[in-house]
């Protein structure tokens, strides 16, 4: 057996070993126990060898009650996105433990189709924002530093979950940090990568179409270590009402994206910073927020403009599509009547992430949608295949009469006879 390959054995002998260690361990653990040391260097093993993917394996498998996988997979994020080192200040001469805690802002843009944003922002609008506006923004304690990654990162990045690459990720930025170069190596190459396709919306009937896409910012903390819990809680959890205002930042990204890539009615930036491990659930509830408000901003005005002496009553269309009794999608469409000879005003496909999102979410967001339009909803009966338009392939919704193709309404033109009902 070659060198290579004695290695590569020992080290899957020692991650069995280990992970039979890591089981035992959070087996053993309740609620009000205290996590042992050994569980965090068994962790941090994977994720300094890039193993973590055999923790998040043991982490969906059927091995693990729910509290032991609860307790693992803190450790894992204590690990994976959270730096500690040793530092000195002129408050602090003495060296002390800070830890470097990441944080991702969402934000998302209305911008003409097929528009991809730029990679990063400006160094003008860089220069604004870091440090004093985002300090002020999230109104950051004295003798906590705060640092701004100018990069735009896509919300459907697989480096999200890999805690070995956020780690590394976190060492670059730490010596941009203590050298005051700012220069780093960005969590991922990949901003070329098309986004998935987009909600159109129309901001005006007969106006030009936008989509909307979404975005991530990342910036970091370093808070001495005897204020992490406190920070974390600041920033992370959540409350009924806002408790951060990004509108300063939402005015410098639509100013700088306009200036660089044409119109941009609008952008809008989440109302707190999350954990980059929430991104991908949070950040695909945060893009279906912003498709589903613009879309529906626009079928309000649609409403708005239509003839006042004409009686209305808006009817929400639901039909669940998918195969094998799973559902894969919702299609959504909202008609003026129930009467029929109208084309939709509004549609959406929800297209179901069942990692992500509950029946509830999508439940709950359904009856908002109705409560904006003062619509009343029919649900559609049975499971239905992957309907299409049959001549030109889009997606069909179910209203008054037959279906209709996924197409914005435009009140100057006649609508084609497939868009009728």
């Amino acid at each position: 057996m070659s060198k290579r390959h004695k290695q590569r054995a020992t080290q899957e002998t020692q991650a069995a070993e280990r992970l039979l260690s890591i089981r035992r361990s959070v087996a053993l653990l309740n609620e009000e126990d205290d996590i042992p040391p050994g569980l965090f260097t068994h962790v941090e093993w994977f994720v300094t060898r890039g193993l973590e993917q055999q923790l998040h394996d043991l982490l969906e498998g059927p091995t693990l009650s729910e509290i032991a996988a609860e307790n693992l997979g803190f450790v894992l994020s204590k690990v994976g996105y959270r730096l500690a080192f040793l530092a000195k200040t002129d408050q602090r001469p003495t060296p002390e433990e800070y830890i470097l805690m990441p944080f991702a802002i969402l934000f998302s843009a209305m911008v003409l189709p097929g528009t991809q944003l730029l990679m990063a922002m400006s160094k003008v609008t860089y220069d604004v924002i870091q440090p004093k506006l985002l300090r002020e923004t999230l109104a950051l304690d004295e003798g906590i530093g705060v640092f701004l990654d100018p990069h735009f990162y896509r919300v459907d990045l697989p480096e999200w979950r890999k805690e070995s690459v956020v780690q590394r990720y976190l060492k670059s930025l730490r010596g941009a940090i203590a050298q005051a170069t700012g220069f780093f190596t960005p969590l991922t190459k990949d901003f070329s990568s098309p986004d998935r396709p987009t909600a159109s919306v129309v901001t005006d009937p007969g106006a030009e179409t936008f989509s909307v896409i979404t975005r991530v910012l990342i910036g970091a903390v370093y808070v001495p270590s005897d204020k992490i819990k406190s920070t974390e809680d600041k920033l992370f959890l959540c409350e009924e009402e806002p408790k951060y205002s990004f509108d300063k930042i939402a005015e410098l990204l639509q100013r700088e994206l306009t200036a660089q890539l044409g119109p941009v009615p609008e952008v809008a930036v989440a109302f707190h910073p999350i954990e980059l491990g929430d991104v991908p659930p949070a950040g695909g509830a945060f893009r279906r927020m912003a498709e589903i408000d613009a879309a529906l901003s626009t079928a309000v005005e649609y409403l708005r403009h239509l003839s006042p002496s004409a009686s209305r009553a808006p009817v929400l269309y639901v039909s669940t599509h998918g195969t094998d009794g799973t559902v894969d999608e919702i299609r959504i469409a909202a008609y003026p009547s129930d009467k029929g000879g109208e084309a939709f005003f509004f549609s959406y496909v929800w297209e179901i992430n069942e990692e992500f999102e509950s029946a509830e979410d999508v439940t709950d967001e359904i009856a908002r949608i109705a409560g904006a339009l003062h619509a009343t909803i029919l649900q559609v009966d049975g499971l239905l295949p992957d309907e299409r338009c049959a001549c030109c392939e889009k997606k069909t919704f179910h209203g008054p009469g037959n279906a209709a193709t996924d197409a914005p309404p435009r009140r100057e033109a006649s609508p084609p006879k497939h868009l009728l009902n």
